[in-house]
C-alpha cells in the first residue's frame, strides 16, 4: 500500500469542501460589497473570511463581522456539498 496515495485520498473531501467554499465566496463577495455600499452605515458588514483544516477531514470557517451578528437561517445540501447562512439585514 502506498502511503502517499492514501494520504491524497484522505484529503480529497477536505479539498472538495474548500473548493466549494472558495467558489461560494468568489460568487458572493462581489455582490456583498455592492450591497454593503448601499446599506446604512450602521449595518453589520463582513470584514474577513478565514479557514483552518482540522483533523478528520474537517474544516473550520471563521467569518469576522463588524459587529455581533443576529442568528442566521442556515441549511446544508449534500450533493453538491453546500452550507448556506442567511443573516438578517
Amino acid at each position: 500500500m502506498n502511503m502517499n496515495n492514501s494520504a491524497t485520498e484522505n484529503s480529497r473531501p477536505a479539498r472538495r469542501v474548500l473548493y466549494y467554499v472558495s467558489l461560494l465566496i468568489s460568487l458572493w463577495l462581489p455582490s456583498a460589497w455592492v450591497l454593503a455600499e448601499e446599506t446604512a452605515p450602521s449595518a453589520n458588514t463582513l470584514q474577513d473570511i478565514s479557514y483552518t483544516s482540522l483533523p478528520g477531514d474537517r474544516v473550520e470557517i471563521k467569518l469576522t463581522l463588524s459587529g455581533p451578528p443576529e442568528q442566521p437561517i442556515s441549511f446544508t445540501i449534500d450533493n453538491p456539498a453546500r452550507i448556506a447562512l442567511d443573516f438578517p439585514n
